[in-house]
């Protein structure tokens, strides 16, 4: 129940859920882990900061219950062997997972790297170390993004066909809600727009609220300038606006919701309503003080320049 289930990826819930819940109590994701596989079933998470990471230790306890915070509380009962080691800056857990509980406890490697990965990218301080000691030689991997999904967003940019030709880059906050925006558009016609979006540590792989009040501002911008500027042969288009678009998009903040069986779309209304301010201003300014790249752009909704290209 707490996990999803009782296999590996139950497992891998549970692993990065120590490492989330810690983030949460401490405020702060200023913070070191050590994760080392150590034989079959058989782990030790090394936690550690500058910052004091005491209020951890009572969650441990099967009374201190939060509904937010329940994979260190958890731990305990799934576990046949269960350690915590503490000192002023350090707390080590380590435990073996109990096989009762858990039907498989071996760890894919490689599984468990992507999903630090994700965890390094969206908690902007913390740092994530593995070590894998099961195999003949031994595998360690470090993780630490301080520049958060921009660091994912300049990779993407990287692998592309044809490279974009600008960056609109937002990385604030408006009341409590932490924003890390990137857009961009490749100005070849027809490719296919890429889209990630991340909400809290929720990969939302269907879009929703972020994605569309990024969306909104695009539109909302790119009207204003054809107006502005008389542009009476431009008609905006939603479906236009996708062809060649790359956003890589993430908010941070408290009482987000969620849609879909899998939390995959966020559900927000005020986040749809921040983000199309925050980018409808990027995107006037931009077109605005760049007008050669502005009507490079806003050429795709210029019927009359895409019927002489049709003869």
């Amino acid at each position: 129940m707490y996990f999803g289930s009782n296999d590996i990826k139950g497992v891998l819930n549970l692993i990065c859920g120590l490492i989330k819940d810690s983030i949460f109590i401490c405020q702060t994701d200023n913070i070191f882990f050590f994760f080392e596989i150590l034989n079959e079933g058989n782990f030790s998470l090394k936690i550690s900061s500058e910052n004091d990471i005491s209020a951890i230790i009572p969650h441990f306890s099967e009374e201190e219950s939060n509904r937010e915070i329940y994979h260190l509380r958890a731990l305990k009962s799934v576990t046949d062997n269960f350690e915590v080691l503490t000192n002023n800056k350090e707390i080590i857990l380590n435990f073996h997972l109990d096989i009762v509980v858990f039907k498989e406890t071996t760890i894919d490697y490689q599984n468990l790297m992507d999903e630090f990965v994700v965890l390094a990218l969206l908690n902007r301080g913390a740092e994530i170390l593995i070590k894998d000691a099961t195999r003949k030689h031994v595998n360690q991997n470090y993780f630490s993004f301080p520049e958060g999904v921009f660091y994912l967003y300049e990779r993407i940019k990287r692998d592309t066909l044809r490279k974009p030709e600008f960056d609109l880059l937002y990385d604030n906050h408006i009341k409590g809600n932490k924003y890390q925006i990137a857009v961009t558009y490749r100005l070849d016609w027809h490719p296919d727009p890429v889209v990630v979006s991340f909400a809290n540590d929720i990969n939302t792989t269907n879009g929703g609220s972020l994605v569309a009040g990024v969306i909104d501002g695009l539109i909302l911008a790119s009207k204003k300038y054809v107006k502005d500027n008389k542009l009476s042969t431009h008609k905006i288009k939603r479906r236009k606006f996708f062809n060649g678009l790359i956003i890589v998009c993430s908010v941070r903040g408290k009482d987000l919701e969620f849609g879909g069986s899998q939390r995959e779309s966020l559900a927000t209304e005020e986040v749809r309503t921040q983000s199309k301010e925050i980018v409808s201003k990027l995107v006037n300014d931009y077109l605005n003080n760049n007008k050669i790249q502005a009507d490079r752009f806003l050429s795709r909704f210029d019927d009359e320049n895409f019927m002489n290209k049709m003869y």
